[in-house]
């Protein structure tokens, strides 16, 4: 009787345990955007100014960002944050050819942030 009544308080423990509240990750709550923009203000200012594009792409939202320099790939990020493809950069200027329609097919286009700290 005594192994069931202290089976009983654990398995009691565990499940009040459980109930306990968590406070969501401050990191996965923020939106892609705000991640993009945390991201490139880390990161030192660029001239011309580092931007955030966003378009509807496959009837989702995506976001493309500049790269820094010449002949690097530009990268299109899905709504969760994850790189779609590089629609344009690099050594030819045609990206990564992974999203080749991303240019006919892209829609919205708003540019929806762009670093202060440039200044051009």
């Amino acid at each position: 009787m005594l192994k069931v009544i202290a089976v009983f308080f654990a398995i009691t423990a565990s499940l009040a345990g459980g109930c306990e509240k968590k406070e969501p990750n401050k990191q996965e709550s923020k939106s892609c955007l705000e991640k993009l923009r945390a991201q490139l203000e880390s990161q030192p200012a660029r001239i011309p100014a580092a931007s955030i594009w966003q378009y509807t792409y496959h009837d989702s939202i995506v976001y493309l960002v500049a790269a820094p320099c010449c002949d690097q790939f530009n990268p299109l990020y899905d709504e969760d944050c994850k790189i779609i493809c590089h629609p344009d950069g690099g050594i030819t200027g045609k990206g990564d050819r992974r999203c080749t329609d991303f240019h006919s097919k892209a829609t919205n286009k708003k540019l929806v942030w762009t670093d202060p700290r440039s200044g051009k």
